[in-house]
């Protein structure tokens, strides 16, 4: 897998205000980045009952928090500190709960210290599943598009779950007429799916982008956003992050390239195409950095943020996946946050460039 491959290629990137960073990695290595704010952050509908929540938090009035994006914990942090307290004051007595790596290093970065971050799947039934059975109070402050998997898996394992709105993920500006256009020519090489709102909100500006625009989702459940929306994808990422989606589209562009150069001849193919140096690509594979760092959201929410992600995710760098079942944190899938929404708002705790499933049943 040689990130050369994304020399020149044109890509379509969500990004929202504050999250910026893949599109800027992308571009970083060579291809022509289209930025389009589909979605955007917006605070919760009733603020009042955040501060409240926020400040019972603080007094140590909850026993656990689980937190599904890095949007809901950053509001929260923001009412505490004007209110001259911390997140920290209910540690050690409260426990906190993330739904991934990036998760766990905004809470890290705001006082808090996390107990539990699920190994197996980073979305909210990921966070159900290792959660431990048992009496008291969940403090979950979510993204208005958050589905009720976390809120009814904890409360059947014996827990009181408040649920509070944190923030809203509401609609951007989407693609102006010109990226309009060159999804329907065919001038966009592909398009990164970070989260179901995303999907949802390209369907609703560009139904039936040209069959050359290769769509890449972020995780599973943003991928059934997409389909349910009537795309086709040419790659689901394993790894619900912005690592994972990458890793996504590199093997997509890769397979495209071998379609081609099959289609002109196998002996042509063979003489044009020289042999890969494995030396080199292990150098691509254990050095990330160069093309997407590893989240520290994204919200990516599958999503990024993971979302509430998990926007698939949450997300790269500074960014972000993804609430499991909602349309979007973050996944993370990122980003675009509406994180265990998606498939994982936030980043889980993957080995950069995970292998990627083709879907070839899906492809054209």
């Amino acid at each position: 897998m040689n990130l050369s491959i994304l020399e020149g290629k044109r890509l379509l990137v969500p990004v929202t205000a504050e999250r910026r960073h893949l599109a800027t990695r992308l571009a970083a290595a060579g291809a022509l980045v289209e930025e389009v704010e589909f979605i955007k952050i917006d605070g919760p509908a009733d603020a009042e009952r955040l501060e409240e929540a926020t400040l019972a938090w603080c007094a140590g009035d909850y026993d656990w928090m689980a937190v599904t994006s890095r949007n809901a914990v950053l509001a929260m942090d923001r009412i505490a500190r004007r209110r001259g307290t911390s997140l920290g004051n209910a540690q050690p007595e409260a426990k906190v709960t993330t739904v991934g790596e990036a998760t766990r290093t905004v809470c890290a970065e705001v006082g808090l210290d996390v107990t539990l971050v699920p190994v197996d799947k980073q979305n909210a039934r990921g966070m159900v599943a290792e959660f431990p059975e048992g009496t008291g109070k969940v403090l979950a402050p979510l993204g208005n598009l958050a589905s009720p998997v976390l809120e009814r898996g904890l409360a059947r394992k014996g827990w009181t779950v408040d649920v509070v709105e944190a923030y809203r993920t509401v609609d951007g500006d989407g693609p102006d007429p010109d990226v309009r256009e060159m999804l329907a020519d065919g001038t966009i090489d592909a398009v990164l799916l970070t989260s179901g709102s995303v999907a949802e909100r390209l369907a609703a500006t560009v139904p039936e982008p040209s069959s050359d625009v290769m769509l890449i989702a972020i995780g599973d459940m943003t991928a059934a956003a997409a389909r349910a929306a009537g795309f086709t994808l040419a790659a689901v990422a394993q790894a619900p992050s912005y690592d994972g989606i990458v890793a996504g589209l590199i093997e997509a562009l890769d397979a495209d390239r071998v379609a081609d150069e099959t289609a002109d001849g196998p002996a042509e193919a063979e003489q044009e195409r020289e042999p890969e140096d494995a030396t080199e690509v292990e150098a691509d594979i254990a050095n990330p950095d160069e093309l997407v760092e590893a989240e520290t959201h994204v919200d990516a929410e599958e999503s990024v943020d993971g979302d509430d992600v998990v926007t698939d995710a949450e997300p790269v760098g500074e960014e972000p996946a993804i609430d499991e079942g909602s349309r979007g944190g973050d996944d993370t899938e990122t980003p675009e946050d509406d994180a265990a929404s998606a498939d994982a708002e936030d980043e889980p705790t993957a080995v950069p460039w995970a292998p990627v499933m083709i879907a070839d049943e899906d492809r054209r």
